[in-house]
């Protein structure tokens, strides 16, 4: 399925490397929008796909959590020469680690243990952008365990994995927020989703554990939520949301997916689909939500 010229949406998908960011350029692309792919890493899956369709995929390779200042600069000028995003992701996020590396950790937070991102634009990057290599990716980030999995009892938190959660999980759709605050005009009309999880929802928390990664999606939903508030004045064309995708087959699922029934673990390009079904349908009269991907409406 593809698009008329005057209604191809441009998106910018954040984590695009990873298991449903991946999905989510794949499925843009091939219902005909323009895609900005942002990942902290090289992506030969990426490479690929922009070798394809190289006047619909742009790649810039950027890290909003530490270097928010150059990145903004980056993505001035990607919209100064493509136009400003219709739709904004960020499908990037963190459950539990498998490295003490802090290169590999930082990757696997943005590119590959939960989601992906972004929004929509064209071609390959502009050869006046700024030069990829000055912009450092040395993490700032306090080092946490090996393989570290989600606390089951309260013993088990700990400062660095509960920072480390919450600089993902929350802190990079702040970033991304506050890039798109200083750089799209009032008047334009965009929606703005961060993929969250039902497990972030205090209402429907009847399980307990996973201390961190609920106590940043929870944290997530409540900035989306504020921050609705202050878009409505600030940006009255525009619709923020929380999606939770469901349960979906990346390597964020792989150590828990033997207690999913196959009927509950999605692939990707399923959870790519519904996300971008949701987006669709979003307005600015409904800003300030958390949808399930089926689109109905969660309790926070």
């Amino acid at each position: 399925m593809s698009r008329r010229a005057d209604t191809v949406k441009k998106v910018m998908i954040v984590g695009s490397s990873g298991g449903i960011g991946m999905a989510l350029v794949r499925y843009c692309l091939e219902i005909g929008c323009q895609v900005a792919a942002l990942t902290r890493s090289p992506s030969p899956a990426l490479a690929a796909l922009q070798q394809a369709v190289p006047n619909r995929l742009a790649i810039v390779e950027c890290d909003l959590l530490d270097h928010q200042p150059q990145v903004e600069a980056r993505l001035s000028l990607l919209f100064a020469r493509y136009g400003y995003p219709d739709w904004i992701i960020n499908a990037a996020g963190f459950l539990h680690a498998g490295t003490t590396s802090h290169s590999d950790l930082h990757k696997g937070l943005k590119d590959g243990l939960n989601k992906g991102a972004s929004v929509a634009h064209i071609k390959s990057e502009p050869p006046n952008l700024p030069n990829q290599s000055k912009i450092p990716t040395a993490s700032t980030q306090p080092l946490i365990a090996q393989c570290q999995m989600p606390e089951k009892r309260l013993s088990e938190i700990t400062p660095a994995f509960l920072e480390h959660n919450l600089r993902a999980n929350l802190y990079l759709s702040i970033a991304l927020a506050q890039c798109c605050e200083n750089l799209l005009p009032r008047s334009t009309p965009f929606r703005f989703a961060s993929l969250s999880a039902m497990v972030g929802s205090i209402a429907d928390n009847h399980s307990g554990g996973w201390y961190s990664y609920r106590i940043s999606k929870a944290a997530l939903n409540m900035f989306l939520k504020t921050l609705s508030l202050e878009w409505q004045r600030q940006f009255p064309n525009a619709c923020v949301a929380a999606i939770h995708p469901g349960t979906t087959d990346t390597q964020l699922s792989v150590p828990f997916q033997s207690r999913i029934t196959a009927s509950k673990l999605y692939s990707s390009d399923i959870s790519a689909r519904r996300i971008v079904s949701v987006i669709e349908s979003m307005t600015p009269e409904q800003s300030g939500r958390f949808y399930h991907w089926d689109g109905s409406v969660l309790s926070w």
